[in-house]
């Protein structure tokens, strides 16, 4: 797709249709409605019948979208959303570029059901939203499954049953075992007509001038998944199951210096989201959908220690206060202290500039005795400083304080792992 489809607009009730859908969003399933609200634009229009996105935009039919039950748009918007976070429009990209998926042919609309058999499993076991009788689903395959092999599955379906327009394992009709479609559910014609699928995964858009993309860049994206992972955890509604596939998601391509920034900036982010502002992109949106604010700065107050003990090596040291340096120029805070302690603090300062944390770099590390975390945090709690991220590097052994309440991620030179809060492992 090199263009975007004709935008209509929506009528009053449509309008409503869709604010109702974004506050059944937000309340079952903060993660995806938290990346949602940051990152998709909604897209009404009328070239389509039902669904689609391009991992940019969600595309809605505004008619197909309003005559659904509330609960079901709900699950519609949680539908995209793993088709983005799981980069289902970039894959598709890859798969008709190489005209196959590890050795087997491609069929775009084979695997678009593919995906659909997995995430529908998956939405119906977390309980998100309502899965309309005739969209896909196959008691046999769950959210767990790996989409390749589904494929490949339905795929030799297809070549034994060539006659079928596409493979239709127990789906549908409202008769699907071990699923509740709820009172009044109304079996969905435009699906029903489509085999059972309500959307459309697309690859990105490319731009016709420079012939680029238009996605999210690799590091906005992690951030912003990071963020909404931050968030759903916040309100205590991210199941362990999202958990997994978030850390799946971010863990392997990673290495320490992209985690750390990932982390902090999760935490506090480039442009600091503020609740007592609202957000003027969603300031139309009924109060129950509020949305925070931006502020100037990145963050008020963030913390640095080293652990000056003499077991963590010059050039994890070096390497840590670089990479230090760049998250700081990101995020901006108002204030940054830097600490350095061994068992005891040894030396603390306040810093505003980068210059100023590159020549502290250069300066001798203080100390080289013990090591004790706590003094630290009871240093921060006389002074009166908390931050709203503090960052500590040290090679994880010696006595922790209890948790302090505040964000903390331990960049370790070891395997250990803090008692509290995130632990990155450094490896120069």
């Amino acid at each position: 797709m090199t263009t975007l489809p004709p935008r209509v607009q929506t009528t009053p009730e449509q309008d409503q249709a869709m604010i109702e859908a974004r506050v059944a969003f937000m309340r079952q399933c903060p993660f995806f409605a938290y990346f949602y609200y940051d990152k998709i634009t909604e897209f009404p229009t009328m070239s389509m019948p039902t669904a689609a996105t391009d991992s940019r935009r969600l595309f809605y039919n505004p008619v197909w979208f309003a005559a659904l039950r509330p609960p079901e748009r709900c699950f519609v918007l949680a539908h995209e959303m793993y088709h983005v976070i799981w980069q289902h429009c970039q894959r598709a990209k890859i798969y008709i570029r190489d005209k196959h998926v590890e050795g087997t042919p491609y069929d775009h609309d084979l695997m678009n059901r593919a995906e659909d058999y997995v995430i529908n499993a998956d939405l119906i076991n977390l309980k998100v939203g309502l899965c309309n009788p005739e969209w896909l689903y196959d008691p046999r395959i769950s959210g767990t499954d790996n989409i390749v092999e589904v494929y490949k599955k339905l795929w030799q379906q297809k070549q034994v049953q060539p006659g079928l327009p596409a493979p239709t394992p127990q789906t549908g009709g409202g008769n699907t075992p071990g699923v509740t479609y709820g009172r009044g559910s109304q079996p969905d014609k435009t699906a029903k007509a489509n085999g059972g699928g309500f959307d459309d995964v697309r690859p990105p858009l490319v731009d016709p001038i420079t012939g680029t993309d238009d996605e999210i860049g690799e590091i906005a994206f992690k951030e912003a998944v990071a963020r909404a992972a931050q968030a759903a955890k916040a309100v205590g509604k991210m199941p362990g199951s999202l958990q997994r596939l978030v850390d799946e998601l971010l863990e392997p391509q990673v290495d320490w210096k992209d985690k750390v920034r990932m982390l902090i900036t999760g935490q506090i982010g480039k442009f600091h989201e503020n609740w007592a502002t609202p957000n003027r992109r969603y300031i139309v949106m009924p109060q129950i959908v509020y949305m925070p604010g931006k502020r100037g700065h990145g963050a008020d107050t963030v913390a640095v220690w080293i652990d000056c003990s003499g077991s963590v090596e010059d050039r994890e040291y070096d390497a840590f206060f670089s990479e230090v340096g760049g998250i700081i120029q990101d995020v901006r805070p108002k204030r940054l202290l830097v600490g350095w302690c061994d068992a005891i603090v040894q030396r603390t300062e306040w810093v505003s500039t980068l210059d100023e944390v590159y020549g502290l770099m250069r300066e001798p590390v203080p100390g080289r005795g013990g090591t004790d975390f706590r003094p630290p945090f009871e240093w921060m709690e006389e002074n009166e400083v908390f931050p709203e991220t503090c960052i500590f590097l040290t090679d994880m052994w010696g006595p922790f304080p209890q948790n302090p309440g505040y964000p903390v991620v331990w960049c370790a030179s070891t395997d250990k792992v803090g008692p509290f809060g995130e632990t990155v492992q450094i490896k120069v």
